[in-house]
C-alpha cells in the first residue's frame, strides 16, 4: 500500500505518523468490500449506488447506472441549495427540513450479499467526501413519496431479508452544524466550505519527514484528479476557488476570516460554535490569528493594513487524532484476523499493508535539564522543535533542584530539527537514535537511578533526657564513617516507608506560611469548585518558600484585586518560561469565560497532577497511621499484591504475606479499600475534606480513578562513598573511623518512589524541621 502524505504538513501531519490511502475514510473499512477506493470520490460513490440498485425493481427505476446518475443528481442539487445559503450572509438561520428535500437510499441490497457489505459503510463515508455540505442518517423507512428515485423497502421476508439490518435506508440532508458562523464570517460561502471539506476529508496525516518531500508529487496528482472529479459540480464554486479550497483543506489547519469589525467580545461565541463547547464534544481545537490578509488567504502580512483581518484558526484536536489512530489500528486487525476467510490476497500482503498504514516513526534520545521544572522544560523544546506537546514523550516528571538525565521520543521529529538550538540553556537534548513504533508515556517507566552528593553532614547528639521532648538538648558533631555505615545497613534491610515526597504533595507547612500547595488545587477540582481553583492556582506560593520576582508578585495581586484576565494578563513577565500554567489558565478563561474551560486548558498532565496530588495527601496520612498503629508487620483485612498477579487480594492469614507485598490505595472510584480500621479512616479523611470520590464523575477534572502503592519500599544497590578532595583523604586515610563531611549515595528505586523520602529515613529527620502541618 502507498501511503499518501499531506503536502507542506503543519499541525496535524506532525503529532501522529499514520499511513494515509488515497482517499483517508474508507481504504481501511474491515468489512468485504468489492469497490475499487483508489478511485475519485464521485466515482467510488457511484459504484456503491449501483451496488444499492436493487434488480427487481429495473422496470420502474431502469438500469443499475441509471439509477446511480439519478442518486448523484439529486445529492448534487441538495449540494447546490446549500451552497446558496452559504452565500446568503444575511439568513442567520437554516432549516433544512422547511427548505430540502431529502435524498433517500435504500441499501437493503447490500446486505444480501457478503461481498458487498463492506459497501455501507463506504456509502456514509464517501457522500460526506463528494458533498461536503451534507450529512447522512441512518432510518427504518421513507416517508412516503412517488418520486422514482426513492427506492422502497417492500422485499419479501424471505431468507435473505432477514440478513437486513432494521435501519436498512440511508438519509442525506444538509448539514447546517456550522451555518450559525454565517453572520461573523467575512467570505461564508468559500470559508465554509472549506471547513465542510476539511472534516468530510479527516486527519490526513503523514508518515515520516523524509517520505513527504518524496510524496508530494504523488500527493498532488491525487488532488488534481479530486479537482477533475468535482469540476462538473453544480455547486456555485469556481474553479479556482476550488483549487484554494484543495490545497487548504488536510494540511493541517485552515483559516476562517472574520469580518473586520467583529468585537473580541463576540470571537467567544465563534470558538464555542466551531469547538462543540455548548452540544457536543468536537474534533477540532481553534486559536486566533491577527493581521490576516483579506486577498491572499492563509499569508500573514508583516506590515498589518486596512486589508487585514482577523482568523480563526482550526485544526483537529489531540484527541480526535488519538481516537482516529485507534479506529485505523482497531480497523486494519480486523482486516489482518479476517484474512484467511475473507480476503483473497496473502498473508504476507495483508501484514505489509498492516505495517505500512501504522508505523510509528520516532526519535529516542536523551533529555538533559538543569534546576528547571519539567513543565518549563517541555516548553522550551515545543517551541525550538514547532512541536505540540503530545508529540514530546516522557516516562515521567523529574525534579526541578537536580540534574537531570531521561529518556525521550519526539513524534515524527528528524535529527536535523531536534539539534535546533534551545533558547534555555538549562534544557538539551543529545543521543538521537531512529526509532518505529516506540513511544513513551506516563506509566512506562521501570524506574530510576540516582546519584546524589549530601554535603555539611552532621549528627544529632542528645546531651540529656527526660520525660519531656522540650527538656532535651542537642547538638551538631560531625558524622563518622561507622554511622553511615549504620544507617545505609538499617535502610537497605527495613527498607523506608513509601511516602510520596514534597515534589508531589506540597511545602509542609501552615498554608498561611507556605501559600498553596498543589494538593490545595486538586481538592478544589475535586470538590468542583473550579472557581476556587483557579483562585488557588493564581494565589500560587509564598515568597516564605521561594523568591518570586516583582512581576509574578504583581501579577497574582493583580488577579486577587480584579478577577480581571484580561487586566491580569497584561501583567504577565514577559518571559515565556514564567508562570506556564497561569498564562494559559487566563488565556483559557478571558477565551471561553467559564472556570472549568479555563481549567482545561492548563496541559492534561498538569491537571491530574493537582488530583494526584490530592491523592497522595491523603496516601500518606493513611500509610502514617497504619505504621503508628500496628507497625511493619501484615495484619488481617490488609489488601496485599500476589506475585504475578494484577489485582490486590485482602489478608486473611498475615503469616503468609509480606509486609512488601503490602498495598494501600489512592482513593478513587475503581479501587478496594482494607477491611479493617484503616478501611475506614479513608472515609473519615475524605468526608472531613467534602471529597467524594466513589462515583466516577461526568467531568474528567473532578474525578480519581485510583490506584494502588506498596507501604514499604527498598532502595537497591544501594552504595555511598565519600565525596572529599584529595587533601582531606590524606588526612583521614590513618584514622579507623574518619570523619566524612560529604558523601556520594547511589542506589536505585522503582518508579514513583522519591528518593527525598529514602533519605529522609536514611537521615533520621524531616526534609524541613519546622512544626508544621498540611
Amino acid at each position: 500500500m502507498k501511503t499518501t502524505p499531506s503536502e507542506n504538513c503543519v499541525g496535524v501531519a506532525d503529532c501522529l505518523p499514520i499511513a494515509s490511502p488515497p482517499y483517508p475514510a474508507a481504504a481501511t473499512s474491515s468489512s468485504i468490500c468489492t469497490v475499487d477506493t483508489s478511485q475519485s470520490p464521485d466515482e467510488v460513490l457511484r459504484q456503491v449506488l449501483i451496488q444499492c440498485f436493487d434488480s427487481s425493481k429495473e422496470t420502474v427505476l431502469g438500469s443499475a447506472p441509471d439509477y446511480a446518475d439519478s442518486i448523484m443528481k439529486k445529492l448534487s442539487s441538495l449540494q447546490s441549495n446549500a451552497t446558496e445559503k452559504l452565500k446568503d450572509i444575511s439568513h442567520e438561520t437554516y432549516s433544512p427540513a422547511k427548505d430540502d428535500n431529502a435524498v433517500w437510499i435504500s441499501t437493503s441490497s447490500l446486505f444480501k450479499d457478503d461481498t458487498t457489505k463492506g459497501s455501507w459503510k463506504l456509502l456514509h463515508e464517501f457522500l460526506r467526501m463528494s458533498f461536503p455540505l451534507l450529512k447522512t442518517e441512518n432510518a427504518s423507512h421513507p416517508p412516503q413519496s412517488n418520486d422514482d428515485a426513492t427506492v422502497r423497502n417492500d422485499n419479501n421476508k424471505d431468507d435473505e431479508t432477514k440478513k437486513i439490518p432494521k435501519n436498512a435506508w440511508v438519509c442525506a440532508i444538509v448539514d447546517d452544524c456550522f451555518f450559525s458562523l454565517i453572520p461573523y464570517l467575512l467570505r461564508p460561502a468559500e470559508d465554509l466550505l472549506q471547513l465542510y471539506t476539511f472534516r468530510s476529508l479527516g486527519p490526513v496525516l503523514s508518515t515520516t519527514n523524509e517520505e513527504v518531500s518524496r510524496s508530494n508529487q504523488t500527493n498532488n496528482r491525487k488532488k488534481n484528479r479530486w479537482k477533475k472529479s468535482k469540476k462538473g459540480n453544480q455547486d456555485g464554486i469556481n474553479e479556482k476557488d476550488r483549487g484554494q479550497i484543495d490545497r487548504e483543506s488536510n494540511e493541517g489547519k485552515i483559516l476562517l476570516h472574520l469580518k473586520p469589525d467583529i468585537p473580541r467580545t463576540e470571537r467567544r461565541n465563534i470558538h464555542q460554535i466551531i469547538t462543540g463547547k455548548n452540544n457536543r464534544k468536537s474534533d477540532f481545537e481553534t486559536s486566533t490569528r491577527n493581521d490576516v490578509s483579506i486577498n491572499s488567504g492563509n499569508d500573514k502580512l508583516e506590515n498589518a493594513t486596512a486589508q487585514t483581518t482577523t482568523a480563526i484558526v482550526v485544526q483537529w484536536s489531540r484527541m480526535a487524532l488519538q481516537n482516529f489512530q485507534k479506529k485505523r489500528k482497531r480497523e486494519e486487525s480486523n482486516n489482518y484476523s479476517n484474512g484467511d476467510n475473507k480476503r483473497n490476497s496473502s498473508k504476507s500482503d495483508l501484514a505489509s499493508s498492516k505495517s505500512c498504514s501504522s508505523d510509528v516513526n520516532a526519535l529516542f534520545c536523551t533529555l538533559k535539564k538543569e534546576q528547571v521544572e519539567h513543565q518549563v522544560a517541555l516548553q522550551s523544546l515545543m517551541r525550538a522543535l514547532k512541536c505540540r506537546p503530545g508529540d514530546i514523550g516522557t516516562a515521567g516528571i523529574k525534579d526541578m533542584k537536580a540534574i537531570t538525565y531521561q529518556f525521550c521520543t519526539l513524534r515524527n521529529v528528524d535529527i536535523k530539527r531536534a539539534q535546533r538550538p534551545i533558547m534555555d540553556e538549562r534544557v538539551n537534548l543529545y543521543n538521537f537514535m531512529p526509532v518505529q513504533n516506540f513511544l513513551l508515556d506516563r506509566g512506562r517507566l521501570l524506574g530510576n537511578q540516582f546519584l546524589i552528593t549530601l554535603r555539611n553532614l552532621r549528627q544529632i547528639e542528645r546531651l540529656e533526657e527526660g520525660d519531656m521532648p522540650s527538656s532535651w538538648r542537642e547538638r551538631a558533631v560531625p558524622v563518622r564513617t561507622s554511622h553511615l555505615n549504620a544507617m545505609v545497613d538499617r535502610v537497605g534491610k527495613h527498607g523506608f516507608i513509601n511516602y510520596y515526597g514534597e515534589q508531589r504533595v506540597g511545602d509542609a507547612g501552615e498554608k498561611e506560611y507556605v501559600g498553596v500547595r498543589s494538593f490545595d488545587v486538586g481538592r478544589a477540582l475535586l470538590k468542583q469548585n473550579f472557581a476556587l481553583a483557579v483562585d488557588l492556582i493564581m494565589e500560587g506560593r509564598s515568597s516564605n518558600v521561594y523568591n518570586p520576582t516583582q512581576e509574578e508578585v504583581h501579577t497574582r495581586q493583580t488577579w486577587k484585586k480584579t478577577k480581571d484576565a484580561r487586566a491580569t494578563l497584561k501583567e504577565f513577565p514577559k518571559s515565556r518560561n514564567v508562570m506556564v500554567r497561569e498564562r494559559d489558565l487566563m488565556r483559557g478563561l478571558l477565551r471561553y469565560g467559564d472556570p472549568l474551560e479555563a481549567v482545561k486548558t492548563v496541559p492534561h498532565n498538569t491537571r491530574t497532577f493537582w488530583v494526584h496530588a490530592y491523592q497522595s495527601l491523603v496516601f500518606n496520612k493513611v500509610a502514617t497511621e497504619r505504621v503508628r498503629r500496628y507497625g511493619r508487620q501484615p495484619i488481617e483485612g490488609d489488601l496485599y499484591f500476589q506475585d504475578n498477579e494484577s489485582g490486590v487480594r485482602v489478608v486473611t492469614d498475615p503469616k503468609t504475606v509480606n509486609i512488601c507485598q503490602v498495598v494501600l490505595p489512592l482513593p478513587g472510584y475503581t479501587v478496594q479499600y482494607p477491611t479493617n480500621a484503616i478501611g475506614d479512616l479513608y472515609g473519615e479523611i475524605l468526608a472531613a475534606d467534602g471529597v467524594q470520590l466513589s462515583v466516577k464523575n461526568d467531568t474528567e477534572e473532578s474525578s480519581a480513578k485510583g490506584s494502588y502503592r506498596k507501604l514499604i519500599q527498598y532502595a537497591n544497590n544501594l552504595q555511598w562513598d565519600a565525596a572529599t578532595d584529595e587533601d582531606a583523604k590524606s588526612n583521614t586515610s590513618s584514622e579507623t573511623d574518619p570523619v566524612v563531611d560529604a558523601a556520594r549515595f547511589k542506589f536505585e528505586l522503582e518508579s514513583g518512589c522519591y528518593a527525598t523520602m529514602m533519605l529522609r529515613e536514611l537521615m533520621l529527620t524531616t526534609m524541613s524541621r519546622g512544626n508544621g502541618k498540611y
